[in-house]
């Protein structure tokens, strides 16, 4: 029988046995244990990065692509990369001796890959260097059996051409048929070939560990022969173990080693994974659990790992059981889920957070997330929507042995009802009046006049109604949810007249949402004195120019917030002008007849848009628009729409330009405690508006309806803004600072950073 491994770095006592290296046991476990506690660190989050999507994106600049990589890990809650270099573990987009690089065999190199080479930009290399730069631990991911080759054809290696007998090909196993390259690790070729690949990469590479990505992917080994076989995946993590410790001696500090394996110990053991022996004996430092599924046995796995010190990690993947790409909501109710149930951080898989040229069009709200998983306070706090869903999709082709506990996709029965349990991380019995809660089932063919029966937890769901979207849907009285899980049964008790087809369960989803508003940090970065002109009124910024108002004049400025030039705008029937807006070489603002004197006539009440050429300063055109709006402030020109903020009905009017006319369309409502608006900006679908001398003051953030109606709505977020001088007063975003604004404050311009906005853009 093997003796137990030392799975850390100090220098080991070594013997041979059958031409595998071993490692003595000296001392008693505890002392071990002891010794080894501080070698292996412990994540919130790791991000693994495929290499291929941001180094292809990238085309060859490696500026780009180093932005494209790290860019949208720097402020979150990522401690460690596990970077891949783009190719299967079969090629290698790297300069080696033991691999040929990707697309050789066929003619075909990558060419982004061969232009990084060309200019001595050695991927591995540039990759250590720019985490250590950062501070990030940085594991080379390791895809020990990838099987895309079989599909991409400058990934298929000359060895496999070259030797047939060492794949798989394609098998059955249990329903599930592999894919056609999968190398099989009974083949002694095969494992010494991966552990060259292994020796290779820590002899060049400065890595701080190594990620086996088993689930890249399985099988191993022949249908029924996985048991028989599994010590030889042990002994190879034995050897692999033994490496590293020797390479970390050489070095001088430690080399961790990670493995990533199914969601269950059931499915590793069919794998031929045998974890509790690479527990038991110390191989490996972090477990990461899963590929593709949602329902992670989390616990199991951390009874094993805890006591020996290694952390446990389970897989949130960019698109879950057929959820592409995962929906912000899902991937907050997930986290919330793993973190409940004891994970020590939590493993990020096809994640594609880069901005620029993104060919998976996923990047800013995934960058955002990124500041945000790592922190289950976080997800609760500044979150508002979350959803937890079943799995569906069974096993597929790639993972014979996941989705093990998958109920759906699953005919609903008129007769016994079909069973699917709900995970749910959360305790949301005890939440507000203001948290509600929608159970949704999809169901193929369903029609208005099926009744279907639904319970939760053994109570029946009520109001249970088909929507447009081949939905059913009811909303839940929240004390009928359990924090764990959750059984819910479903049930086709009356088919719809006329209609013999069958009725499939395909998702199974719980919505949760909290009509509360989401208070996010800001912080002043900046206060700038203005040596002449003023901000009484408002501010509005251009590429070239910065503009301001007071309630009579307008001002000019270079980026640096010197006057170049001021005019006071003189309309007819009005004399107060408020906050402005810059688009498209044109001012846009509003104008009001204020009082005089200290006295306010009503009579004389008068609002008009005003037109105005920002590089002159010359009022272009103005629109009269009193009978809509009496007493106007702030207007914002988004392109599209032109939005009017009005004291007098507490709402911000949105109109249309309609042959060089002004037509409303719509208000949207706010809250009567936010009093009025002092300023409006509006980007993509969010509208931003400043308040003051109300009971709620700042910067608020609204989503904005498809239809405005006149029924109130309710921000979504808000950012304290200081009275650092005077009252609050217009703003505008920063140009090449995302999620930063200036603030006028009379003399004085502040700018400020708001956190939760840094991949939102200013408004054009």
């Amino acid at each position: 029988m093997l003796t137990r491994v030392l799975r850390r770095w100090s220098p080991p006592v070594t013997f041979l046995c059958a031409g595998l290296v071993l490692l003595s046991s000296t001392g008693s476990r505890a002392a071990e244990k002891a010794e080894n506690a501080s070698v292996a660190r412990k994540y919130r989050l790791i991000f693994n990065c495929d290499g291929h999507a941001v180094c292809k994106d990238a085309k060859g600049d490696v500026d780009q692509w180093v932005e494209n990589l790290f860019g949208p890990l720097e402020d979150s809650h990522v401690d460690a990369l596990f970077w891949c270099d783009g190719a299967g573990g079969n090629t290698a987009n790297y300069e080696s001796d033991v691999l040929e690089l990707t697309g050789q065999r066929i003619g075909q190199p990558r060419p982004w890959i061969v232009k990084l080479l060309e200019e001595g930009h050695d991927p591995p290399r540039v990759v250590v260097e720019e985490s250590r730069r950062r501070g990030l631990d940085v594991f080379y991911s390791f895809r020990i059996n990838d099987i895309h080759d079989s599909f991409m054809p400058d990934e298929l290696a000359t060895f496999k051409v070259d030797h047939p007998e060492w794949q798989i090909g394609e098998q059955n196993y249990g329903g599930v048929t592999s894919f056609p390259t999968s190398l099989n690790f009974a083949v002694p070729e095969v494992r010494e070939l991966k552990f060259r690949v292994i020796e290779e990469l820590f002899e060049k590479y400065d890595f701080d560990g190594l990620e086996i990505d088993f689930l890249r992917g399985t099988p191993y080994f022949l249908p029924g022969t996985e048991a028989a076989n599994a010590h030889l995946l042990t002994e190879l993590l034995q050897r692999v173990r033994t490496h590293l410790n020797n390479r970390a001696t050489e070095r001088g500090r430690p080399i961790q080693l990670a493995v990533r394996v199914d969601e269950s110990l059931k499915a590793c053991r069919l794998d031929g994974f045998d974890v509790p022996a690479w527990i038991e004996q110390g191989l490996v430092d972090h477990l990461i659990l899963g590929s593709g599924v949602m329902d992670i046995g989390v616990e199991e796995f951390k009874q094993l790992a805890t006591p020996r010190g290694i952390f446990v990690y389970p897989c949130l993947y960019g698109w879950p059981s057929k959820y592409q790409p995962i929906p912000e909501e899902l991937a907050a109710g997930l986290a919330l889920n793993y973190w409940h149930q004891g994970a020590d951080g939590i493993y990020l898989f096809n994640w594609f957070p880069h901005v620029h040229n993104n060919s998976e069009a996923t990047g800013p709200y995934m960058a955002g997330l990124l500041k945000q998983l790592g922190d289950p306070q976080m997800l609760r706090s500044e979150r508002r929507h979350w959803m937890f869903a079943a799995d569906r999709g069974r096993p597929q082709r790639a993972y014979q042995y996941n989705w093990l506990n998958c109920v759906l996709p699953e005919m609903l029965p008129t007769d016994d009802a079909l069973r699917v349990t709900l995970l749910v991380g959360e305790d949301w019995a005890k939440a507000t009046d203001l948290v509600s809660a929608e159970l949704r089932v999809a169901v193929d063919a369903v029609v208005p006049d099926d009744v279907i029966e639904v319970t939760l937890n053994g109570q029946p769901v009520t109001g249970i109604k088909a929507t447009d979207d081949g939905f059913v849907a009811a909303s839940l009285n929240l004390k009928l949810l359990k924090q764990g899980r959750n059984a819910v049964t479903l049930k086709l008790a009356e088919r719809a007249a006329g209609s013999d087809s069958s009725r499939t369960v395909t998702a199974l989803e719980l919505h949760v949402r909290d009509a509360s508003v989401r208070r996010e940090s800001s912080m002043l970065l900046e206060q700038h004195k203005l040596e002449a002109g003023a901000a009484n009124q408002g501010l509005t910024l251009s590429d070239e120019h910065y503009f301001s108002s007071t309630s009579s004049t307008l001002f000019r400025f270079d980026t640096n917030w010197k006057l170049l030039d001021q005019k006071v705008i003189r309309i007819e029937g009005v004399n107060h002008l408020g906050a402005i807006d810059y688009h498209d070489g044109f001012l846009w603002a509003g104008l009001l007849h204020g009082p005089v004197n200290g006295k306010h006539d009503k009579r004389l009440d008068r609002s008009v848009i005003a037109k105005i050429r920002a590089s002159d300063l010359e009022v272009v055109q103005t629109w009269d628009i009193t009978e809509d709006v009496t007493w106007i402030d702030p207007v914002c020109f988004d392109g599209t729409h032109l939005w009017v903020g009005d004291l007098s009905d507490l709402g911000i009017h949105r109109y249309r330009l309609s042959d060089g006319q002004l037509v409303r369309d719509g208000v949207l409502r706010y809250p009567k405690e936010m009093h009025f608006s002092q300023g409006i900006r509006v980007v993509g679908d969010k509208l931003y508006t400043m308040h003051t001398f109300g009971t709620r003051d700042g910067l608020f953030e609204f989503d904005i309806p498809e239809v405005l109606t006149d029924a109130v709505r309710q921000p979504v977020r808000v950012w304290d803004i200081q009275e650092t001088r005077m009252h609050l007063e217009g703003f505008a975003f920063a140009p090449g600072r995302p999620g930063q604004i200036w603030h006028a404050q009379g003399g004085w311009v502040d700018r400020y950073q708001l956190h939760g906005l840094e991949s939102s853009s200013r408004a054009e």
